[in-house]
């Protein structure tokens, strides 16, 4: 049996990669692809693991690009309220968790897509 769930996050990431590019997407936080990209990939490893919070390193290794490029992530996303960091288990570690305001946006964008497609299906 298919597995949906999957299958409609694959569609969501697809959609922000090939309508959205790099350029801003015109919404709450007026975010670019690659942040939208990040927000979902974070919120898709904290329902898989269901703990709240990913490593950076997890994070780096999850969107397949660098250490640095995540860190430049995260400050981005903390100043805008998305995300939160904390001390993980070990001094060396940080975790990074999603805040309640980037739950609502990442949540509010997969709304906004399933209805785009909604209305395209049903066209």
């Amino acid at each position: 049996m298919a597995d949906h769930g999957n299958f409609s996050e694959e569609l969501f990431e697809l959609f922000i990669r090939l309508v959205c590019g790099q350029r801003r997407i015109i919404r709450p936080g007026n975010l670019n692809a690659g942040d939208m990209l990040f927000l979902a990939a974070l919120e898709r490893a904290e329902s898989e693991t269901g703990e709240p919070g990913v490593t950076m390193g997890n994070l780096a290794d999850i969107r397949a690009i660098s250490r640095p490029a995540v860190t430049q992530a995260v400050d981005r996303l903390c100043a805008r309220g998305l995300v939160n960091k904390r001390a993980g288990t070990d001094r060396r570690s940080v975790v990074v968790e999603m805040t309640e305001s980037g739950k609502e946006l990442v949540e509010g964008e997969r709304q906004r897509i399933l209805e785009s497609f909604d209305r395209v299906s049903l066209s």
